[in-house]
């Protein structure tokens, strides 16, 4: 995740997916942000097992994490209004020292606090041709209590 960088992200995203810059674009005009006033992110995160729910060991098993932002309004209804940086095999996951909550501290200060974060320098996208900055902070985690539990490392009942 060190290689992450938002501000290259953005660019690409805003310049090459017409639908996202035809949600983002919207939003920016009814609810403009900056560093003092800035968007509200929902990051959403989960594991989901294709196949058999009762098998002990699914090696297929998948956590996915997503992120929009909250003044998109009724366009976070559209599968284009989310982001999905993340879709990695539960295996994999486990054998990180730390498991899924170090890695989403990792995902967030890049997401938020590297040279090219939402909350620092802001993310550039072009939109239809014109420049906007969006700067964002965390608004919500959205997870299950068991998502939740692994993120934040909970132990016991």
């Amino acid at each position: 995740m060190g290689g992450m960088q938002p501000q290259s992200v953005g660019v690409q995203v805003g310049v090459r997916v017409p639908k996202v810059a035809a949600l983002v674009f919207p939003g920016i005009e009814r609810r403009p942000c900056s560093p003092e006033d800035p968007w509200n992110l929902l990051i959403g995160f989960d594991e989901f097992a294709p196949g058999n729910k009762l098998s002990l060991h699914n090696a297929r098993k998948t956590m996915c994490l997503s992120f929009s932002f909250q003044e998109l309004g009724h366009d976070l209804f559209s599968e284009d209004a989310w982001f999905t940086p993340i879709a990695l095999r539960t295996d994999m996951m486990n054998q990180v020292s730390g498991g899924w909550s170090c890695m989403l501290k990792e995902f967030l200060k890049a997401l938020l606090l590297g040279p090219s974060g939402f909350q620092t320098a802001g993310v550039a996208l072009e939109l239809r041709g014109r420049p906007a900055l969006i700067h964002a902070r965390v608004g919500q985690l959205l997870s299950d209590g068991d998502g939740l539990r692994i993120a934040l490392q909970w132990m016991g009942q």
